[in-house]
């Protein structure tokens, strides 16, 4: 700890010498060295992942992450303030220069942490509470080539911007000048709804400290979007999408298929079923939960989100009372073997 404060210091002031724990055999920058969570010795950031094996700080409880790099980052100063609950979201990411400037870009971050607060604490919004950082990110790392005064995201929210906007965005999704088409026309799309979130977070930043340039600023922003990014981006990538699909053959399951499935799955449900009464092991308990969401998934056909985010006390305490009682007497021969579970 007595090398790694005055490190810290080092990385945030950009003035003074890292001391690492081992000297690189090449000539390395301080950028180049990363922290071990555990000892805090700094190392260089590519051999991390070999000193965390063996690491004599290490404990038999923590669990090894898969993105070293990006974890061991999290404990070096930054000029952006991340609440605990973004930083296990960032900890996920690989670490490039995509990672590396959305955590300095305090506009990106904001985005982040408004994100995590609707759906944070559930899996899957994480990867898209990532996407959408990292989408942000690799459009100010164009922006950079092609204007030079565009530091960060804030940058490129002004009017005087929009132009450079629009030529970052065909660049980053692909845009064919020719054929008028996009590689990527499903990012075009996101990219619109990702700027028009940050210029009203930017316009809630102006209105706290009382900015009213800014505030200005960030609201003929949202304008330009609203007037001209249907005719540059929205309209061609839709078309593009749509073409997409019309080349797509739709493959349509033959009924016997089905029944080959449903009678897999049924077997496999009383396999497991035998197993976890017979010797209850977690591999088992995993393998039955999977074969019962499969099952549910098949026979709502809907959207797995809609099942697999189902908690066992919505099942418990669902509603018997049905407001339709001609429909609800209709299928009275349903009701012996099937639950409905439906919000009120």
């Amino acid at each position: 700890m007595g090398n790694f404060q005055p490190n810290c210091s080092v990385t945030k002031s950009g003035k003074g010498q890292i001391i690492p724990k081992r000297q690189a055999t090449y000539p390395a920058a301080a950028s180049d060295y990363f922290p071990c969570k555990f000892c805090f010795a700094m190392y260089v950031k590519s051999d991390l992942w070999r000193h965390h094996k063996h690491c004599k700080l290490r404990s038999k409880e923590d669990i090894a992450t898969r993105n070293v790099q990006a974890s061991s980052s999290m404990l070096l100063p930054t000029n952006t303030v991340i609440s605990t609950g973004l930083q296990t979201v960032l900890q996920e990411m690989n670490y490039d220069n995509v990672t590396q400037l959305l955590k300095a870009d305090s506009l990106i971050i904001s985005l982040g942490e408004r994100m995590f607060l609707k759906n944070g604490e559930v899996g899957p919004h994480r990867a898209d509470i990532r996407n959408k950082m990292r989408e942000l990110a690799r459009l100010v790392l164009t922006a950079r080539n092609i204007d030079k005064d565009i530091v960060f995201l804030k940058y490129l929210i002004c009017p005087g911007k929009f132009n450079t906007v629009l030529e970052t965005v065909k660049q980053v999704t692909g845009f064919n000048a020719v054929s008028n088409r996009f590689t990527v026309p499903s990012t075009a799309l996101k990219l619109r709804h990702s700027l028009v979130k940050v210029s009203c977070i930017l316009q809630g930043e102006a209105l706290r400290q009382e900015n009213l340039d800014l505030k200005s600023k960030a609201q003929q922003f949202v304008e330009l979007i609203e007037l001209e990014w249907s005719t540059h981006v929205s309209s061609n990538a839709l078309k593009t999408l749509y073409q997409k699909k019309w080349n797509t053959p739709q493959i349509l399951p033959l009924s016997e298929d089905i029944k080959k499935l449903q009678d897999h799955l049924r077997n496999l449900e009383i396999v497991h079923k035998r197993n976890l009464n017979d010797q209850p092991t977690q591999h088992s308990w995993s393998q039955l939960s999977q074969v019962t969401l499969t099952q549910l998934i098949l026979f709502n056909h809907r959207r797995e989100g809609e099942v697999s985010r189902m908690e066992l006390r919505t099942y418990l305490e669902r509603s018997t009372h049905c407001k339709y009682d001609k429909v609800w007497r209709a299928f009275q021969h349903l009701k012996k073997n099937f639950v409905r579970i439906s919000p009120e």
